[in-house]
C-alpha cells in the first residue's frame, strides 16, 4: 500500500496538479484515514449488516460534513441552480447509493487492502480519461508516478495470491 501512496503523491505534484505541499499532505492523510477506518471496521468495529451498516454510515458522513460546512461558515444559497441540483443528485445516486454501497460490500467479503486499492487507481483513471477525453498532455514524471501506483496494486493482489496459495 506504501509504493501505491508514493505513487499518487508523486502524481499529484506532477506539472498538470502542481499540488501545494499542503494538499498533498491532505491527500496522504486522507488516504490513510481511510484505509484506517476500512482496517477498523473490518476488525474491531463492524457495521451493522447489509443495506443498515451502509445507510447508517452515510448518515453519520453526512452529518459530520453538515457540521463542519456550518463551523467553517459555508452559505446555502436558494433556489438551487439547476446544474447544482443535477451534480447533487448524481453524486448522491452513483456517488454514494451505488458506489460506496459497492465499497462497502468489497470491504466486507475481500481483505482491506484489496478494497482500498480503488483509492489509488482512481487517479490514474481520471488522468486517463483528461487524455482520451479532454486532450490533456502528460509529462514523463506523471507516467512514471503513475507506473509507481501500478507496482503497488500489482504487488497488493501479488499479495493476496501468494497467502491464498500457502
Amino acid at each position: 500500500m506504501f509504493v501505491g501512496l508514493l505513487g499518487v503523491i508523486l502524481l499529484v505534484r506532477g506539472a498538470s496538479f502542481s499540488a501545494a505541499p499542503v494538499g498533498v499532505a491532505s491527500i496522504a492523510g486522507a488516504t490513510l484515514a481511510w484505509s484506517l477506518g476500512s482496517v477498523l471496521q473490518t476488525t474491531r468495529l463492524p457495521l451493522a449488516a447489509g443495506a443498515t451498516g451502509f445507510a447508517s454510515e452515510m448518515l453519520c458522513g453526512g452529518a459530520v460534513l453538515m457540521l463542519i460546512s456550518l463551523a467553517m461558515g459555508e452559505q446555502f444559497s436558494w433556489p438551487v441552480q439547476p446544474l447544482a441540483a443535477a451534480a447533487w443528485l448524481y453524486l448522491v445516486v452513483f456517488g454514494s447509493l451505488i458506489a460506496f454501497s459497492a465499497y462497502l460490500y468489497l470491504l466486507a467479503n475481500a481483505s482491506p487492502a484489496m478494497a482500498t486499492s480503488y483509492a489509488f487507481v482512481n487517479p490514474l483513471i481520471a488522468l486517463f480519461l483528461g487524455v482520451a477525453w479532454a486532450s490533456e498532455s502528460v509529462t514523463g514524471g506523471e507516467w512514471i508516478a503513475s507506473g509507481v501506483v501500478l507496482a503497488g496494486v500489482f504487488l497488493i493482489f501479488r499479495g493476496k495470491t501468494t497467502r491464498n496459495h500457502e
